[in-house]
């Protein structure tokens, strides 16, 4: 029989284990509460797309109630700062290189221009009055049927050209002629197509380069510019140029060569056209750069990784005359939404 502190004992000790596995079941509870809610907090960040984080719409489905009643958003956005800096982490730059600083870029180019301009009027082949009547013969020729065949086509295809290349550069600057500072866009760059070089150096020389612009920058012009209507019809001009050439030239190309080089050497109306063709296609690799950098060619945009562009394919798209830039205005992907 037992006693009554044997009694006591026991049932102090039932009651003890009682609430020691009470406890433990308690704290188990707690800590798998505590778990399943660092979980849902953990989960809600996903993959970073470009520059930002999505939050998890199933962040608002927590388990505790007094959470949800703190306040937590359902549905956040957090942006990160924009960046310029190349080889930032967690973010894919473009590959192109940074563009040359306007205090160093203005004194070479305008340097350039103005000797270029010395040369074309002072110094080229082509200033007596035999070769002055000669060249007002082959200019209006240009003017009225330059595809008659009486005219070399090396220079036919290179004159034509010159008013291809100003319609490039309308497409390829006029995204970024916002607030242009100090000379603005649209006067220089239509200007070309009667001057080319000699009217839009001066611009390219002191404009400032913008790789951050949006679609909501944008004017009506400029979008008409945008369009793939507009590519295309440019595109198609230059393929039908450099088809033009191919089927005149190729078949008897030393001849031709040769015959180019004659007016080339006596013609200053040919000589100053050529040079100007070669300043204005080397300098569209600037351009066609600068426009991939605006559209952030090589980021992950949206879970789409435009990995078609880089800096050598920007050099192929520059190296082949007219049709290659013209080819880029197809190709390259639309501004960016935000």
């Amino acid at each position: 029989r037992p006693s009554l502190g044997s009694l006591v004992h026991r049932t102090l000790g039932k009651r003890c284990s009682t609430n020691r596995s009470a406890m433990g079941t308690t704290r188990s509870a707690l800590c798998l509460l505590a778990l399943w809610g660092c979980a849902g907090r953990c989960s809600a960040f996903q993959k970073p797309v470009g520059s930002k984080h999505v939050v998890n719409p199933r962040l608002s489905n927590g388990p505790s109630a007094a959470w949800r009643a703190s306040g937590w958003p359902r549905s956040t956005k957090l942006e990160a700062k924009p960046t310029e800096m190349l080889g930032e982490p967690g973010v894919r730059t473009s590959p192109l290189g940074t563009p040359l600083e306007r205090s160093r870029r203005a004194p070479l180019l305008l340097t350039f221009w103005a000797l270029f301009a010395v040369y074309a009027f002072v110094l080229s082949p082509g200033g007596d009055a035999a070769s002055q009547a000669a060249e007002q013969q082959l200019l209006s020729t240009m003017v009225a049927n330059p595809f008659d065949g009486s005219v070399e086509p090396i220079f036919v295809f290179l004159f034509n050209s010159l008013g291809l290349l100003p319609a490039i550069n309308l497409a390829l600057l006029m995204p970024g002629s916002k607030d242009q500072s100090p000379l603005p866009t649209l006067p220089f760059v239509a200007a070309s197509f009667a001057l080319g070089f000699f009217a839009l150096g001066p611009y390219l020389a002191v404009r400032e380069f913008r790789s951050q612009v949006l679609r909501s920058d944008i004017g009506g012009f400029t979008k008409l510019l945008e369009s793939k209507a507009n590519a295309a019809l440019v595109f198609v001009s230059s393929v039908g140029l450099m088809g033009y050439l191919v089927v005149n030239a190729a078949p008897n190309l030393p001849a031709h060569l040769a015959a180019f080089g004659e007016l080339f050497r006596t013609s200053r109306l040919a000589h100053i056209s050529s040079l100007d063709f070669l300043v204005l296609s080397i300098l569209n690799y600037g351009s066609i750069s600068e426009d991939m950098r605006r559209r952030r060619v090589g980021e992950v945009i949206n879970g789409d990784e435009r990995s078609f562009f880089s800096a050598k394919k920007a050099l192929l798209f520059s190296a082949i005359p007219v049709v290659g830039p013209a080819a880029y205005l197809l190709a390259r992907p639309p501004l960016p939404e935000d």
